[in-house]
This record gives structure tokens, sequence and C-alpha cells, in this order.
């Protein structure tokens, strides 16, 4: 379920861009011009800001920080290492009877 968080972000901000464009669409006049109030055009501007702050640190921060990974590849290595341990004792009990 967590791994779908990102996911649902990714989704949530391209909704958001669509959402804007339709936005622009419905404020563009038949004659040509922006019928766009002053806070409003502030609010896009300021929430286009945001996404490109949003994408600059997804870009530069790691999803995951060094310290969580490495824990992460030396648990992996310790299961790995405890069920070949295991798997050699269950294989040599099982030579120690055919003897």
């Amino acid at each position: 379920m967590v791994e779908h968080i990102p996911v649902c972000f990714q989704f949530l901000v391209v909704m958001a861009i669509c959402t804007n464009c339709l936005l622009l669409v419905c404020l563009y006049d038949e004659e040509g011009k922006w019928r766009i109030e002053p806070g409003l055009a502030a609010i896009l501007i300021m929430e286009h800001a945001l996404l490109l702050i949003k994408f600059g640190f997804s870009h530069f921060v790691p999803e995951e920080p060094a310290w969580v990974k490495a824990n992460r590849v030396r648990y992996v290595a310790q299961a790995q290492n405890v069920c070949s341990k295991q798997l050699l004792r269950s294989i040599s009990k099982f030579d120690g009877k055919l003897d």
C-alpha cells in the first residue's frame, strides 16, 4: 500500500496541470483576450512555482535515504545468510540419513 503513495501524488500533479490547462482554455475570450483576474493569475503562478519546486526536490532528494537503503541491504544480506545456513543444515541432515 505504501509503494502506491508516490504514484498517487504524481497522478494528483498531472490532474492539477490538466485542470489548470482547462481553466486557461475557459478563460480565453473569442476575441483573443484573457479574462483573468489578478488574484487568479497570482494563484496560478504560485501553483506553477510550487510544482517546479516539487519537481526540483524530487530530482535532487532521493526517495530513500542512504541510511535506510544501507539498513535494508544489510537486513537482506543477513536474511539470505540465515536462509542459506538453514538450507545447508537441512541438506546435511538429509545426507546423514542416506548414509
